[in-house]
Parts: structure tokens; C-alpha cells; sequence
């Protein structure tokens, strides 16, 4: 029932009225990372302090429910979590140029750590897409041996696994421009056969497939995703015959 705003480096909360409107924190010369993710009950968003030390913090809206959750030291002054998702009543954050890139906590010094190591060549865009599917965190990450895919946490270590190789290979497939629809979520996948096309999962590997080859062979059919009207996906995607048009499934 509260909203949050960050006012430089000051956390605010508000209930719709200027009585119910307070500074919640001034976090002084330290850099709020604007990467904030609610919980039950809560809002957990991080401050960098420097020289690659991060704070995760909490707050339920008011100034004595706000706290520190846990300090963590990434290692590397450039590490900085920039991404976050809720799911299956967790805060899943990725950090970019970490070797460990996947975070998450339920708001407890205990319930905060990284669950996600992959061998990649740390760079800006992994892990990416993050999307919660029914309380699963569907994501695209990158190891040595698969490239970038589709992977799946539910917040555990041994829980954090590669959905499917969708191109076999370190190329990777690339997934991305996730949907979360009532049949599924919708992604745009490159493979070597196929191009880039629309694919659907249920966060199992038999369970991920691709949904149509518009234009058959290599060359790439699929266009951008629309969004979700009740029970449809709507997206563009050119068949080779009509160009970029309206598509539905």
C-alpha cells in the first residue's frame, strides 16, 4: 500500500497524501543503483558504497522498517547489480561484470546469495531478460559450452539450470523479448536452421519449442512482441509473402 521514489540519494515513501508522505533515508554520498524489487511486504533495492561493495537493502515504508539486509563484496569496482525481478515471492537481481551474476534474497542476511556462476566472458547484457513465469525465474544467461540460452531458478543453487540448448553449441541461441502469456512464455530465439523465430516454453526443456518458422530456412521471420490481450500473443513477423503485418497465437 505504499509507494516508493528515489529522490537522488534519498529513499521516499508515500501513501497517496502529503501527511502520509516521508523521507524514509538520505543514503548521503553513497549511489542508489535504482535496482529495487518488491516482496511481500517490502521493497529490497541496493546502494553501492565503492570499490565494488554493495549494500542490499529493505523497507516496509516506514523509517524504523527500513535496514540493512546484507553487505556484499563483488570484487570488482565495475560489478553492480542492475536488474531485478520478483519471483515465487523471491527478489532475483542480476549483476553485470561479476562472476557471480545471479543474485537473490527473500529480505534475509541468510536468504542472500548468489545462486547462478556461469563461465562466460563477463559483459553488460548477462543475465538478461529475467521473467517471472508462475513464480519461475526464466532467464538468458552464457557459459563456455552453450552460449547464450535459456535458463530457469527457482531462487537454489541446484534449482538454477539450462532449460534447453536451443542452438547446440557456444554460439547460443540468443533468447530474448520475453512474454509472460496465459499459454506460455513467448521468446524470439535464434537457431542455425531456422533464424530467429518465435519460440514458447513452460520452463522445461520438452516443454520449449518453437512456435513457427515464418520464413523457412536461415533468414529471420519473427519481427517484435506486441504484448498480451487475454488469452492471445500478439507480435509482428513477416512470412515472406505479406511483409511485416499483425500476427497472433
Amino acid at each position: 500500500g505504499r509507494l516508493f521514489s528515489f529522490d537522488g540519494p534519498r529513499l521516499w515513501a508515500s501513501d497517496g497524501s502529503a501527511d502520509g508522505t516521508l523521507l524514509l533515508r538520505d543514503f548521503g554520498t553513497s549511489i542508489l543503483r535504482y535496482t529495487s524489487v518488491p516482496i511481500p511486504g517490502a521493497l529490497l533495492f541496493w546502494i553501492e558504497r565503492g570499490g565494488g561493495v554493495v549494500e542490499l537493502w529493505r523497507s516496509d515504508g516506514t523509517v524504523d522498517g527500513t535496514a540493512l539486509v546484507k553487505s556484499v563484496d563483488l570484487g570488482d569496482a565495475a560489478a553492480t547489480p542492475q536488474r531485478g525481478v520478483a519471483a515465487g515471492g523471491l527478489a532475483l537481481f542480476s549483476v553485470v561484470h561479476s562472476p557471480t551474476p545471479l543474485w537473490r534474497s527473500d529480505g534475509t542476511p541468510d536468504g542472500t546469495y548468489a545462486v547462478l556462476q556461469p563461465s562466460y566472458e563477463p559483459n553488460d547484457g548477462l543475465p538478461v531478460w529475467l521473467t517471472d513465469a508462475n513464480g519461475t525465474l526464466l532467464f538468458s544467461a552464457s557459459d563456455a559450452d552453450h552460449g547464450a540460452e535459456l535458463w530457469r531458478s527457482d531462487g537454489t543453487g541446484p534449482g538454477t539450470t539450462l532449460v534447453k540448448d536451443i542452438n547446440p553449441g557456444p554460439d547460443g541461441s540468443g533468447p530474448g523479448h520475453m512474454t509472460v502469456a496465459p499459454s506460455g512464455v513467448y521468446f524470439r530465439a535464434c537457431e542455425a536452421t531456422t533464424g530467429c523465430e518465435l519460440w514458447r516454453s513452460d520452463g522445461t526443456g520438452p516443454g520449449t519449442s518453437l512456435v513457427k518458422d515464418f520464413l523457412p530456412g536461415p533468414e529471420t521471420g519473427f519481427g517484435f512482441e506486441l504484448g498480451v490481450l487475454g488469452d492471445l500473443f500478439l507480435f509482428t513477423a513477416d512470412d515472406g509473402e505479406h511483409g511485416q503485418q499483425l500476427w497472433r497465437t
